[in-house]
């Protein structure tokens, strides 16, 4: 059985920021890899459940309708492990590039007096949300992003 590209990477050694996870030029789809929680920390640090669907919800609110990326985005979505989330796009973009609109994203979040889409009639489980908690990450991830500029 082939291993995932996602359990190709050693996960002790990875460090937050954005990264180009995969690079499927033959179906025309790009994966980014939003690490916002260094893995190995994510006992102690990573986000609750709560905060990371909110994060998730803000996310694909900003990313799909405000964003210069709108059109090109194939879907936005949380890592199962709750330390950060993957942005797949039509368009295989510079990371530096992405990473300036994930942190729009980020000071969008902070407009926010609800979380996009919450309403049971938008989310299949529309009580599970924290805006208080995702807004108090905020600088922390965005001190994260703005560290690693240029890095990648």
């Amino acid at each position: 059985m082939e291993t995932p590209t996602s359990f190709k990477v050693d996960h002790l050694t990875l460090e937050p920021g954005i990264y180009l996870r995969d690079a499927d030029h033959k179906r025309g789809v790009f994966t980014y890899d939003i690490r916002l929680v260094k893995p190995t920390l994510s006992e102690k640090k990573a986000l609750s459940p709560r905060i990371s669907h909110t994060i998730e919800h803000s996310f694909a609110t900003y990313l799909r309708t405000i964003s210069p990326i709108r059109d090109e985005v194939v879907y936005i979505g949380p890592m199962g492990c709750l330390t950060g989330f993957y942005l797949l796009t039509y368009i295989n973009y510079n990371t530096d590039y992405i990473r300036e609109i994930v942190i729009n994203a980020l000071e969008y979040i902070r407009s926010l007096d609800e979380v996009p889409g919450a309403k049971p009639s938008e989310c299949g489980n529309y009580t599970l949300f924290d805006l208080p908690g995702a807004k108090g990450r905020l600088d922390e991830f965005i001190a994260i992003l703005n560290k690693n500029k240029n890095q990648d």
